[in-house]
C-alpha cells in the first residue's frame, strides 16, 4: 500500500443534459435551510485505491462507472466548472460504502482479478453551488443538508481555491490503526444494576428483561457443556454480546421491538452463537 497511488475518476452529465439530482438538491436546500441558490450541479467521484494499469482504469471509467450516451468522465482531472463554491461529500473511514463495493466488484469482473485486502473503491459526490454565497454558508449547507456528520465527511473549496488542472486530491478514507483487537469476557452473573450498566457501557440498548434472558442462556448447563467442548470460555465475550444486541435491534427484527415484547433469544441469535462456538 505504501507505493500505491490512488486515482480519481470523476463522472458527470454532458453539457445539455438535465441534472435532475442537482435541481432537486437546490429545491430542498431552499425548503429546509431557506438558502436560495442560482444552480446546483452534481458529479460522482470514484477514488480507486488499487493497483490498476492505465488501460484498466480507463476501461472502468468508460464502462461500469459511466454511461457514454449522457455522461463524460475524467481521470485525475476535474470536470467541475462554473461554480462559486464546491462541496465534496464522502464517507468517513470504516463506514460501509455500498456503491464503492459494487464498483470494486465491477472492476474485479472487468479485469478478471481479485483485489487484495487493502484495495478498495470509495465514492463521493461533488456539489457545484452557484449563487451569492460564501464558504460559511457552504459549510452550513454541507453540515445541515448535504452530509450526515456521523458517517460522512466533506470538503468545501471556493472557485478561487479550486485547482483547475488537478481538481481535489485523492484522499482515500482508509482505516489505519496500529491497535490490536481484543476480545473481553463479560461476567453476567451479577446484579440487575450491574447488568444494566453492562448494557449502557456497551451501548447495547438491551432492557433488563433481555439481559436476564441472555444471563439465563449462558448459565444453561447444556450451553456451558457445548462451550467447553468447543474450547470456548464459560463467559460470553463482548463480541458475542454485541451480536445478540444487534440481533435484537429493530434493524434485524421483522417485527419492531415495541410489538415484540417480551422477546426471547431468536433463532438468528442462537445461530450467531453457534457459528462463534464452531
Amino acid at each position: 500500500m505504501a507505493n500505491r497511488i490512488a486515482n480519481r475518476v470523476v463522472v458527470g452529465l454532458k453539457d445539455g443534459v438535465r441534472d435532475a439530482r442537482g435541481e432537486r438538491v437546490r429545491r430542498e436546500i431552499l425548503e429546509h435551510l431557506g438558502i436560495e441558490l442560482d444552480a446546483v450541479r452534481t458529479l460522482d467521484v470514484y477514488t480507486v485505491d488499487a493497483q490498476l494499469t492505465d488501460d484498466e482504469l480507463r476501461a472502468a471509467a468508460q464502462g461500469p462507472f459511466s454511461d457514454p450516451v449522457v455522461q463524460e468522465y475524467a481521470i485525475n482531472k476535474p470536470l467541475a466548472h462554473d461554480f462559486d463554491l464546491l462541496v465534496e461529500v464522502g464517507y468517513r473511514p470504516g463506514v460501509t460504502d455500498n456503491v464503492g463495493r459494487t464498483a470494486r466488484e465491477a472492476i474485479q469482473y472487468l479485469t478478471d482479478r481479485n483485489f487484495v485486502d487493502d484495495e478498495a473503491v470509495y465514492t463521493s459526490v461533488q456539489y457545484m453551488l452557484k449563487g451569492n454565497i460564501d464558504k460559511e454558508i457552504a459549510e452550513q449547507i454541507a453540515s445541515g443538508f448535504l452530509a450526515n456528520s456521523l458517517i460522512q465527511r466533506w470538503t468545501v473549496v471556493s472557485k478561487d481555491e479550486f485547482d483547475t488542472k488537478c481538481g481535489l486530491p485523492a484522499q482515500p478514507p482508509r482505516v489505519i490503526s496500529s491497535s490490536t483487537p481484543q476480545i473481553r469476557e463479560i461476567d453476567l452473573d451479577v446484579s440487575d444494576a450491574e447488568l444494566m450498566q453492562i448494557s449502557r457501557d456497551g451501548m447495547l440498548a438491551l432492557t433488563l428483561e433481555e439481559m436476564h434472558k441472555i444471563q439465563a442462556f449462558i448459565a444453561d448447563p447444556k450451553v456451558q457443556q457445548l462451550r467447553a467442548a468447543a474450547g470456548v470460555g464459560s463467559k460470553l465475550t463482548d463480541a458475542e454480546l454485541e451480536a445478540l444486541a444487534q440481533t435484537w435491534s429493530e434493524h434485524w427484527l421483522v417485527l419492531p421491538a415495541i410489538f415484540a415484547r417480551p422477546r426471547v433469544i431468536t433463532i438468528f441469535a442462537c445461530r450467531c452463537l453457534k457459528i462463534m462456538l464452531e
